[in-house]
This record gives structure tokens, C-alpha cells and sequence, in this order.
């Protein structure tokens, strides 16, 4: 049998197929010398097949049976040491369990950038953006920008003005109520699931979010508070289960996440009132989970939800698209 240069796999048993026309190269610094005589290539590959001291798990044996040196085509090799090799390749593992690494491009890279900012409430209710403005805080020309405003306008998180600039979308009154109602009803059902599905590593955790954002309220800290309430709240999300319900609920934070920032923003102006909702409406999700009480889990959400509805509504004027004794719009 001869080594190849890098042949196909011919017909016969299935083993044998495996061992024939094997292209070799020394792995990892294995001392086999091309310029060597073919009795000497011959017992370097024995020698190889033969070795119990090496990981040969820790080996990637395709590379070695896939690639080889000119100088070896040729070289003969005995049926018992291709018969090996196979053996070797059938022993091992080459490809050790990993995530795999997501080649994103950069028009998706952007596009994600733009997404979870909306989403975490960066950007307030009719606050304009531009698509040069935005490139420039990305770094990137403007076409991957406003391939992605254009997605976004698709999902509702933006509007597209005319004059080719973006607007975070004013929220009406009818508006709002409706995506509020439609927030209780799908995370109400994602907090239900959690209480069942939560693993106490992911309840700690939980715990340790809202932990966080009392800590951020008491310090006055708005931005800290905002985030610290979207990792508590997406800790739960996750922690349900639901590959159809998540997306579902990213696409109504898309939405949410503008007048959320605006009241964590103002929540001093608020008084003590989101400080105390969220005592109260967090402990009880807390609580709900701990004991693995659905319809607990569902109401406290639900309240929660209701309870940021309502204070967000006493600070802002649906009438003039803005807070009340604020300014309607900022550029951004």
C-alpha cells in the first residue's frame, strides 16, 4: 500500500478504506525526517503507531492523515501499520466538545449594537438619531447603519423621518396601554414557566440582579438602575425556557425600552413611588420562584409591569410627546 498525496478514500471494507492512501506528516514535533530512506520512513510510521506514552486523544488526527510533504508520496507503507492508523483514528477524539465561534458580519455586528442599545433604553421617545452620527459612535461607514435603522423600523423600535433621519417613535396613549397589557400577559406566562424551571443556581442569581438595583436606587444611580433592572428581569426570561417566548419579549422591550430609560432617568423626580414598586413587586417575584408558585410568579410580574406603566404615564405628557414640563425632542 502506498502513502498518497491526498487521494480519495477507495471501496473496500470499511477499515481498510479508512487506512488506505494515508497522507502523513510528523504531529507536534515528532522527529521524522523527510530526507530519510524509505526503511526509515517505514519505522518511523511503526514507531508512531506503536507509541502508548503520548494523549494521542489530545492529537488532531485528521490533520495529520489529511496533509502531507511531496517528498512522502510514494513511501510504502504495510497493511498492519494503515490497519493501526485507522485504529488510531477510530480511538481518539479529534474534535473536542466547543461552542462554536459566530462569524457575524459586520452589517449584523452593528446591527446587534444598535438593537440592544434601543432595547436598554439609551435612546428616549422622540429623541432623533442620524445615520452619520450613529456610524460615527459605531466606528463604521453608514451603510451598515442604515441597513440596520431599516430593520429596526421594521420591528417597531424606530421610525424613518423623510429627511433620511431616525426618530425613537413618540408614544401615544392608546399606544402605550397596548403594549404595556401585551408585556403582563407574555412575561406574566415567562415568570410562571421560571418558577417552574428556575435552578437554584439561576434563582442566586436572580436574587443577586435585584439586589443590584436597590442599591442603584438608593445611590440615585438612573443608568445603573435601568440596567441592573433589565438583567433581573431577562435573568427570569431565560431562566423559563422558551425558545418562541423569548424573541417575543426582546421585540417588546424593543419597544418598552425608550420610556423605561425616561423614568429611570426622572425616578428622583418620581419620589419614593419606583423605589417602592419595586421593593414590593420584586420581592414577590423573588419569593414566587423560591417556592416554585406559578400563578404567584405571573402576578407579581404582571404588577410589576402595571405598576412601571402607571408611573411612567404620571411623568409623561402623551399630548406633547414628551416629560411633562420637558422637552419633546433631543438629537442624538
Amino acid at each position: 500500500m502506498k502513502v498518497g498525496v491526498g487521494g480519495g478514500i477507495p471501496g473496500g471494507h470499511a477499515t481498510a478504506r479508512r487506512a488506505m492512501r494515508v497522507p502523513f506528516r510528523p504531529p507536534f514535533g515528532i522527529a521524522i525526517s523527510p530526507a530519510s530512506a524509505t526503511g526509515c520512513r517505514k519505522a518511523s510510521v511503526r514507531r508512531l503507531t506503536g507509541v502508548k506514552a503520548f494523549d494521542l486523544r489530545c492529537l488532531m488526527f485528521d490533520q495529520i492523515v489529511s496533509s502531507c510533504r511531496g517528498d512522502w508520496a510514494g513511501t510504502e507503507v504495510g497493511a498492519g501499520e494503515a490497519m493501526a492508523l485507522a485504529e488510531l483514528r477510530d480511538s481518539t477524539d479529534p474534535r473536542p466538545e466547543l461552542a462554536r465561534v459566530e462569524n457575524l458580519t459586520l452589517q449584523e455586528r452593528v446591527y446587534r449594537a444598535l438593537r440592544e442599545a434601543v432595547m436598554a433604553g439609551r435612546f428616549q421617545p422622540g429623541q432623533l438619531l442620524t445615520v452619520r452620527r450613529l456610524a460615527e459612535a459605531l466606528g463604521t461607514s453608514a451603510m451598515p447603519v442604515r441597513e440596520s435603522v431599516r430593520r429596526l423600523a421594521a420591528e417597531r423600535a424606530v421610525d424613518m423621518l423623510p429627511n433620511r433621519s431616525v426618530r425613537v417613535p413618540l408614544l401615544s396613549r392608546a399606544r402605550f396601554d397596548d403594549l404595556w397589557r401585551t408585556r403582563a400577559l407574555v412575561e406574566g406566562e415567562a415568570a410562571a414557566l421560571a418558577a417552574r424551571a428556575a435552578t437554584p443556581e439561576e434563582r442566586a442569581a436572580i436574587i443577586a440582579h435585584n439586589e443590584a438595583l436597590l442599591a442603584a436606587l438608593a445611590s440615585g444611580s438612573g443608568d445603573t438602575a435601568r440596567e441592573r433592572n433589565q438583567a433581573f428581569h431577562f435573568a427570569i426570561y431565560r431562566a423559563a425556557r422558551n425558545a418562541v417566548l423569548l424573541p417575543i419579549i426582546e421585540s417588546l422591550w424593543l419597544q418598552w425600552g425608550p420610556p423605561l430609560a425616561m423614568a429611570y432617568s426622572r425616578h428622583s423626580a418620581l419620589g419614593t413611588g419606583l423605589t417602592a414598586s419595586t421593593v414590593r413587586r420584586h420581592g414577590g417575584l423573588v419569593a414566587a420562584l423560591a417556592g416554585g408558585d406559578a400563578e404567584a410568579a405571573r402576578n407579581a410580574m404582571a404588577g410589576d409591569i402595571e405598576d412601571a406603566a402607571r408611573l411612567f404615564a404620571e411623568m409623561y405628557d402623551f399630548a406633547a410627546g414628551g416629560p411633562r414640563g420637558g422637552r419633546t425632542e433631543r438629537s442624538g
